[in-house]
């Protein structure tokens, strides 16, 4: 079970998942991962983090040069993720504003991965 945007119903299935997925990574350019909280054990476990994805500014989409802070939470049973709920921070979409602070800086984020070529 899943939602990579709380306007949306919850999605099931890990094939959904994927194409989600590939969706947003085909637009991302990185992440910083700010925050990381887990409680539980074994058997079960929810996980809470904080992070700011980055879209650059000549990518496709409607967050196209964006930095977005997200929360998110998985539960995690038997090893395995079966709910994942993200959650951005600030208003997302066409002509909502970005909060000073959130731009990537250039060249990319700080200590995050670039995906693609390299």
């Amino acid at each position: 079970m899943f939602r990579g945007d709380p306007s949306e119903p919850l999605q099931y299935g890990r094939d959904a998942f994927r194409r989600l997925a590939q969706g947003v990574i085909n637009r991302w350019s990185g992440m910083d991962l700010q925050e990381v909280y887990g409680v539980g054990g074994e058997a079960e476990t929810v996980v809470l983090i904080k992070r700011v994805d980055y879209f650059p500014a000549n990518g496709r989409g409607p967050f196209s040069g964006m930095a977005i802070p997200v929360a998110a939470m998985f539960r995690v049973k038997n090893g395995k993720i079966t709910e994942w709920l993200d959650a951005p921070l600030i208003p997302v979409g066409p002509g909502a504003p970005l909060p000073p602070g959130f731009r990537p800086p250039p060249g990319g984020p700080g200590g995050a991965k670039q995906l693609g070529g390299n």
